[in-house]
């Protein structure tokens, strides 16, 4: 039997000296960071089905990754990307 996991969207920046000024940066920037998070896992080459290091899979995975799913991530970075543009134009209405 498989057991729980907890739901989570895990956002990973390579440059540690970044901190939480990318944090703030990125709320800011929210649809510009999804759409490219959206583009890098769909135009990864990669044909596992739980993605790879370079689109979804992280190397610090305590679970070694398998829970990953890169069909799943591409469809909730497509639903983020589609809300987060749809927030911009409220915003700027």
């Amino acid at each position: 039997m498989r057991e729980s996991r907890p739901h989570r969207l895990l956002i990973y920046e390579r440059i540690a000296s970044a901190g939480p000024a990318f944090v703030r940066a990125s709320s800011r920037l929210l649809h510009r960071l999804i759409s490219d998070a959206r583009q890098l896992i769909a135009e990864c080459p990669c044909t596992d089905g739980r993605g790879c290091p370079s689109c979804v899979q992280s190397g610090r995975c305590g679970e070694l990754n398998e829970v990953t799913d890169k069909a799943a991530a591409l469809w909730l970075a497509t639903v983020l990307e589609q809300w987060s543009r749809e927030e911009r134009i409220e915003e700027e209405s």
